[in-house]
């Protein structure tokens, strides 16, 4: 595989397509502290982040993950939305068994969740209604992280309130337990489903960025 530094060179770097996160726990370091698939330029020594299809299997959390780089979100929006799965694999695909998160972003955000032993699902149903209910972000361009969890509350980023500033928000935990509660019961509500597009999982499926 290679890459190019912004000085302009070149180089070959090796990578690997599929990794176990149970046998390689610094790739979890690396991917926690922004460093995962960052390679030294042999010219300047500028460390050069690039964006390289990965699955990543995660065995102890029964999860596997599919690292998809944000130049490839349509084509892997447009796997997951279409039924006939064997024309679109030409383009693109994605296993049965992979869950895409797409971007650095949804990476960092999804290993964080799984780590701290919470579940996607709610967490994505979680931001939906944080989002939708409040009214100081409609008609803005608006991204939500999960950060971290902190005794009864959960911490997220929010991007795009103010320009050039990060926001955090805490929300009481007891609200994530309600939605994982309804989950579990398998309560119709149209929200559940929507966060889903096939393999893809995000609120981003039913909140539009900048929606009034």
């Amino acid at each position: 595989m290679k890459i190019f530094c912004p000085c302009d060179k070149g180089f070959s770097v090796k990578h690997d397509s599929v990794i176990n996160l149970d046998k390689n726990p610094d790739i979890l370091k690396k991917i926690e502290d922004g460093s995962f698939l960052t390679f030294k330029c042999p010219k300047c020594s500028r460390p050069v982040r690039t964006e390289l299809q990965t699955r990543l299997e995660w065995p102890s959390k029964n999860q596997t993950l599919l690292f998809v780089p944000e130049a490839k979100r349509i084509a892997c929006l447009d796997f997951c939305s279409t039924k006939n799965k064997k024309k679109a694999k030409d383009a693109f695909s994605v296993e049965k068994d992979e869950t895409p998160v797409i971007g650095f972003g949804e990476l960092v955000e999804r290993i964080a969740v799984i780590k701290d032993d919470l579940d996607p699902h709610a967490i994505e149903v979680l931001k939906f209604i944080i989002l939708d209910s409040g009214k100081e972000i409609k008609g803005k361009k608006i991204k939500i992280f999960y950060h971290a969890k902190k005794d009864e509350k959960f911490e997220f980023f929010v991007h795009g309130l103010k320009a050039d500033e990060l926001a955090i928000m805490n929300v009481p935990s007891a609200l994530y337990d309600s939605i994982l509660k309804d989950i579990k019961k398998k309560k119709k509500d149209e929200v559940f489903k929507a966060v889903f597009l096939g393999n893809y999982l995000s609120y981003q499926n039913i909140f539009t960025e900048g929606q009034v």
